[in-house]
């Protein structure tokens, strides 16, 4: 890569890079506070994430993809 495409680069790759880090945080803090409730409540908790983990992992797919295709129509 050529210096001048690696500031536009890390631009917009390093807003990515802070969303992953707030997701781990979010998951992980979820996770230890799922750790105190009961079994009825994990097993919910853990049914209504798997039931989300499909539109997310589109929805993060979709975004990829797009920001791929607009980067490599703005560098040509």
């Amino acid at each position: 890569m050529q210096k001048k495409y690696l500031k536009p680069y890390f631009a917009q790759a390093l807003p990515n890079v802070g969303t992953m880090l707030l997701q781990f945080l979010i998951t992980q803090s979820t996770t230890l506070l799922g750790g105190k409730l009961g079994v009825l409540q994990v097993a919910s908790s853990t049914a209504a994430a798997q039931s989300t983990t499909p539109i997310t992992v589109c929805l993060l797919i979709t975004f990829s993809s797009l920001s791929a295709i607009l980067v490599g129509m703005k560098f040509g």
